[in-house]
């Protein structure tokens, strides 16, 4: 067996005042200690293990648990509650942690958690996903002119910091387009079939040949578990637009996202 390199790898050492903290700590967990922890492209995840209630004996032992949760690594904020993976009286667990983007997968978001309870010889295993499915997406309709296709590009799911927002087939000549976010609560301005909804949280971009698209991270918040939200396109093109309460401008459907874990 031959480890290139390891002779070479040396400690470095850091002078004190080079390491700052860029966010304040965060506690992802009570009397618990880490066993592990993988990156992935969007979340760094912890293994931990933790002792609960008295059980066994009367109470000789204590309740053990391995938990895995998932944290934004930018600012340790828990991106969904803390998941118990096993549990038993008296358990104390040998654990790994791996990611498939920790060994080079960087579009992958799924892991491996294996070990074993340290009193006895049995494995076990749990595959995990980053974001999974993620929550509805529900066309509320309301296009309008030569608007074009709205689409999203990723789960609607807490801490999925790749998230896009898509148009296509919209007024090849118009200059600018304009992304809307906006709570699901809006009222829109409506004109027969046409719905536009006011401006709030706005990107604008510059189309090519009517397409477009915008990055719309989503924010690793547990809170944000099932809260709602509309996007809408707006397009300004050369002709004048088809309603005459929102002149001038193009729009696309509404869409409405539903943010999941």
């Amino acid at each position: 067996m031959e480890f290139g390199g390891l002779n070479q790898a040396r400690a470095q050492r850091v002078v004190a005042g080079q390491l700052q903290q860029d966010h304040p700590a965060q506690v992802v967990g009570i009397g618990s200690a880490l066993r592990g922890l993988a990156f992935g492209p969007h979340k760094t995840f912890l293994a931990t293990v933790e002792s609960g209630f008295p059980c066994g004996l009367g109470g000789l032992f204590s309740y053990g648990y391995l938990n895995l949760i998932g944290i934004d690594p930018e600012t340790c904020q828990s991106c969904e509650s803390i998941s118990s993976v096993e549990s038993g009286c008296g358990a104390v667990y040998d654990v790994a942690l791996a990611s498939e983007h920790s060994g080079g997968g960087t579009s992958s978001d799924r892991g491996l958690l294996a070990g074993r309870e340290a009193s006895g010889s049995d494995l076990f295993g749990q595959i995990y996903e980053e974001l999974g499915a993620g929550g509805a997406t529900t066309n509320l309709g309301g296009k309008c002119g030569l608007g074009g296709t709205i689409g999203t590009l990723g789960p609607v799911a807490v801490g999925n910091s790749t998230f896009q927002c898509t148009l296509t087939g919209a007024d090849p000549a118009a200059p600018l387009a304009f992304l809307n976010l906006t709570s699901s609560a809006v009222v829109p301005l409506t004109c027969g079939p046409c719905a536009w909804n006011p401006f709030s949280i706005l990107w604008t971009r510059v189309p090519v040949a009517g397409a477009v698209s915008q990055l719309v991270p989503i924010p690793c918040d547990v809170g944000l578990h099932g809260a709602a939200v509309q996007i809408q396109w707006t397009l300004l093109p050369p002709a004048s637009g088809v309603c005459q309460s929102i002149p001038g401008v193009a729009v696309s459907d509404r869409l409405r996202l539903t943010l999941s874990l």
